[in-house]
């Protein structure tokens, strides 16, 4: 590149308001947007067509559609700093792109923005409440009481119940939260009471958020996994073993013949890939169904 495309690249338009280009900018929402101005837009847009013509790669794109996608992720919940962190990036980008002050965004930080999603990361201090909120509440639909929880977690009562008044909480409590789920999900407990008030605000069991995103805000769980009837129809059980059932829907299987295949894939040694496919799952899922019956398994071997 010679050195007048790397003046008109770097340089400031003529046109331009003094000290509006480059002046620094608080991070509020008192301060408005400032524009590109339309010299300086044209100077860009020659410099690309160059550029192109030379067969050079153009990396910046269009910043709207990044800037969709933060807006998305801050209607979850999330904010400035929270998607910085997953992404990688500066805190002053994500609110510049979010206010509309770039016309482009360079390739490299649009792939790591759009890569984020509301799942808890852990470069992010805070994070999404609502995946701990739901597990907390499943566990108790299956008889755990909040106290029988905290003392599994090693922690008060109180900091247990307190999770479902605040939007975000940190990483670290989501992480120990996850993990307690993950270990007492299939285990009921022995708590009545808790069952009943689980039962009457509707809360989903474990079992109706398997193979299910608990983290994503709009995820819906399976709320009658429970309540179909126990007949398996064999006739669609054989066509999902072997392959040629086609899912009418997004909906992962439900019903009695998805307790039959992941038996069937415990026996016949499947992977979690082959299962996530017939239950129409994620890997994830797949696998967290899979570890959830052998413990189920050995239980009643032992018993």
């Amino acid at each position: 590149m010679n050195n007048w495309l790397h003046a008109v690249a770097l340089a400031p338009a003529q046109a331009e308001e003094p000290g509006v280009r480059f002046a620094p900018r608080r991070i509020d929402e008192t301060v408005k947007s400032r524009r590109v101005s339309a010299p300086n837009k044209r100077l860009y847009q020659k410099r690309r067509h160059i550029l192109a013509q030379r067969g050079v790669v153009v990396t910046a794109v269009d910043a709207h559609i990044v800037q969709a996608h933060v807006n998305k992720l801050c209607n979850y919940g999330m904010n400035y700093s929270m998607i910085a962190a997953a992404a990688g990036c500066s805190h002053m980008a994500v609110n510049e792109i979010a206010c509309g002050d770039r016309t482009y965004v360079q390739r490299h930080t649009a792939d790591r923005l759009l890569a984020v999603t509301p799942h808890p990361h852990p470069h992010q201090r805070y994070v999404l409440a609502v995946g701990a909120v739901r597990r907390i509440r499943a566990l108790q639909a299956i008889g755990w009481s909040l106290g029988a929880i905290a003392k599994e977690a090693g922690d008060k009562r109180e900091l247990i119940a307190k999770i479902g008044s605040h939007p975000r909480i940190t990483y670290a409590r989501w992480r120990q939260i996850a993990d307690l789920y993950e270990r007492l999900s299939a285990h009921p407990g022995s708590d009545k009471r808790a069952r009943t008030w689980a039962e009457k605000r509707s809360w989903a069991s474990p079992m109706a958020w398997e193979g299910i995103d608990i983290d994503h805000p709009d995820s819906v769980p399976l709320l009658d996994v429970e309540h179909v009837a126990d007949v398996v129809d064999e006739v669609l059980l054989q066509r999902i073993i072997e392959g040629r059932h086609i899912h009418p829907d997004a909906d992962p299987l439900r019903g009695p013949e998805r307790a039959a295949v992941i038996d069937h894939a415990i026996a016949h040694g499947w992977l979690r890939a082959r299962l996530a496919a017939a239950l129409n799952i994620s890997t994830d899922g797949a696998d967290q169904a899979l570890v959830r019956r052998r413990r189920e398994l050995r239980k009643e071997a032992a018993a």
